[in-house]
């Protein structure tokens, strides 16, 4: 049985047809991914800039619904305060300021009204979706912030 150009070129159409499905569902699933990481991140921002407060509960559950890949997440509080002076002045506080304040006794991370909250959610590697098109591709791998939410606190538990 011989193998003609026509059965040759049928068999690379099917692999190149094939090839083209699973890159879409790996783009799907990425696409997925960080939509899911966006909203979340989005939530999570605006349920703490509305109460004023980042409670124990709270940044376990935002960790927890992140970690379905190798993320990083960054908080920033931004606190002003008029000095003796009349002047503004600016006191920020990271991640770290944050949880461990959370992890104390008191459990607690509070805010003022007029304060700035910001929360960054970036990628630590590349995606599967990534990786395979870095390999297709033979260029670097592009990531970085996912999701940067945040904004005025609206309120305060003080």
């Amino acid at each position: 049985m011989e193998y003609s150009l026509e059965q040759a070129i049928n068999t690379f159409k099917l692999v190149i047809g094939f090839i083209l499905i699973i890159l879409a569902i790996f783009f799907w699933v990425y696409s997925s991914q960080r939509d899911m990481v966006n909203e979340i991140t989005a939530n999570f921002a605006e349920r703490v800039r509305y109460e004023g407060y980042i409670d124990k509960d709270m940044y376990e559950t935002f960790m927890n619904q992140v970690s379905i890949a190798p993320y990083r997440v960054m908080f920033r509080h931004v606190s002003y305060n008029i000095d003796k002076s009349g002047r503004k002045v600016e006191t920020v506080f990271t991640e770290k300021d944050i949880i461990d304040k959370i992890y104390s006794s008191t459990g607690i991370y509070k805010m003022k009204k007029g304060d700035d909250f910001v929360v960054v959610v970036s990628e630590l590697q590349p995606s599967a979706f990534q990786a395979l098109m870095q390999s297709i591709t033979k260029s670097p791998a592009k990531y970085g912030v996912i999701a940067s939410k945040g904004g005025m606190v609206f309120d305060d538990t003080n």
